[in-house]
Formats: structure tokens, sequence, C-alpha cells
């Protein structure tokens, strides 16, 4: 009997001491790096509001630490939305975001798990992304694509605030990685920048065979002015050689005009035409052949 009883408080003794072991080791919790927590007590369903930091915690053998990152994280999201013009654009968007300290009890609450929160977050951000679509034509991806984006990123930003949206976080960067339109669209866009490369390129050459028609017009501009300063001059070196021999052959008429007067009054004669007779008379009597008439 004697030793029953030992035995059954040997027992109690090493239950109570696996017991405390257990109770200690519960109540001895970590929170990871990078990470922060709220303590939920199991028993009394209570939610702490104080914001636990990393480390090890001395907490109730009942309660639990819910943690979540204190960083940002990255969420990818691959989506399909339908433009102004109806046409559906296949999308692949990546943006970052954090849990917001004072709202961690509010995220629990409301929302359960870190799980549903992250969930609740691709949803809020998937029809901000949505909407946005809406407010472009397709081919806006291509010729504004960052406009797009910023307008994306705006209404993503307003649909995770804790007043509109209350997924209980905050957004971080955002970038609309790339789209996809359906192939025919593809097509038609491609055919569409390819067609104004060709037009610039047409432009380009125009702009060049312009500035040399350009080129060639001035050459020849100043080859008829060359040519016009050359005729001029030539018509000037002609008019004053011509006018030279007028003057020498003018000179030469006066000169005789001046020796005839000379032998006229020399002569003595009173009367012109018996100088003229006279003359004609020299004249035939110094001729070699036969005068008919002079």
């Amino acid at each position: 009997m004697r030793g029953t009883t030992k035995f059954i408080l040997w027992s109690a003794s090493g239950a109570f001491a696996i017991m405390v072991i257990v109770l200690l080791a519960l109540s001895h919790q970590k929170i990871e790096e990078g990470h922060i927590a709220i303590q939920y007590d199991d028993v009394s369903n209570t939610i702490h509001d104080e914001i636990l930091s990393p480390g090890r915690k001395w907490v109730q053998p009942d309660s639990k630490l819910i943690q979540f990152p204190s960083k940002f994280e990255s969420y990818n999201l691959n989506m399909m939305c339908r433009t102004r013009d109806g046409l559906k654009i296949d999308l692949q968007i990546t943006f970052q975001y954090s849990f917001t300290g004072t709202e961690l009890v509010n995220s629990t609450l409301e929302l359960g798990p870190i799980e549903n929160n992250i969930n609740s977050i691709g949803k809020h951000v998937t029809a901000a992304v949505y909407q946005s679509c809406s407010f472009f034509d397709a081919i806006n991806f291509t010729t504004s694509r960052g406009l797009v984006e910023i307008n994306m990123t705006d209404m993503a930003t307003l649909s995770m605030d804790s007043e509109h949206g209350n997924t209980h976080t905050t957004m971080g960067s955002f970038q609309l990685k790339n789209y996809k339109y359906p192939s025919g669209f593809r097509d038609a866009v491609d055919a569409k920048q390819k067609t104004e490369q060709e037009i610039n390129i047409a432009l380009n050459q125009r702009n060049g065979i312009l500035t040399a028609a350009q080129t060639e017009l001035q050459k020849a501009i100043e080859a008829v002015e060359i040519a016009l300063n050359q005729a001029n001059a030539t018509r000037d070196t002609l008019i004053t050689e011509a006018n030279l021999n007028a003057f020498a052959k003018l000179a030469v008429w006066n000169q005789r005009i001046v020796d005839l007067n000379l032998e006229y009054i020399n002569l003595g004669f009173t009367n012109f035409t018996e100088f003229i007779t006279y003359k004609r008379a020299i004249l035939v009597g110094q001729s070699n052949n036969a005068v008919v008439s002079i």
C-alpha cells in the first residue's frame, strides 16, 4: 500500500513537471526577424492592441502570436481586363504592399488569417485595375503606356486605403510589367506601327530630296548670275570697242573735212562746185584705168 502511494506521488510529480515544462514552452514564443505580431489569447478570446517586435516573448500558455511581415511584400497579378472600346487585354502586374501596424487587430478581426488579408488585397487591386482599363482604348496601351500605368497605380492605391478599400495595408511600388493584345489586334497595331515607320522614313527621305533640290537650285541660280555677269561684261567690252572704232573713224573723216576745207581755201576757189570739178579731174587723171563716170 505504501509503495502504491509512493508511486502515485512520483507519477503526479512527474506529470506536474511535464506540464510545467510544456506550459513554459508554450509561454516562450519567438517573433521572426522582419515580422511584427499581435497576441491572441485563446481561452479568453482576446486580441491585444500592443504591436510586438521581433524576438522571444513570454506570453500566456493559451496565447498565439499572429505574425505579419514588417517590410514590403511583392504580389504578382495576372489578369484580363476590357478596354473602353471593348477589347480584352491580358495583363501582368506586380506591386508591393505592407501591413499597417495600427491596423493589424482590425485586419485579424475582420479578415481572419493573414492569407485572407492577402487575398483581399488581390481582389481590391484586380477590381481597381479592371476599372482603370475601362477608361482607355486598347491602342492607348501602346501610345500612352505611362499614362495608363499612372492611372492604374492611383486607383489601386486608393482601393487599398483603409478608408476606401479596408485592406488594412499600404501600397508600395506598382508596375504594369506587360500586356498582350488579342492576336488580330496585335497584328493590326504592328502593321500600323510599320506603316508609321515607313511614313517617317519617306518623310525623312523627302526632306533630304528637298534639301538636295534646293541646293541644286541655288547652284543653278548662282551659275545664271555668273553667266549674266559675264555676258554684261562682254557687252560692255564690245560697246566700248565699237565706240572707240566709231570715234576713230569719225576723227578720220573730220580730219579729211578739215584738210579739204584747207585745200579749198588755199586754192582760192570761190565756188564749191568748181572745187568738186577740180577734184574730179585730179581723180580721173590719177586713175590707171578708164573711168566711165564719177
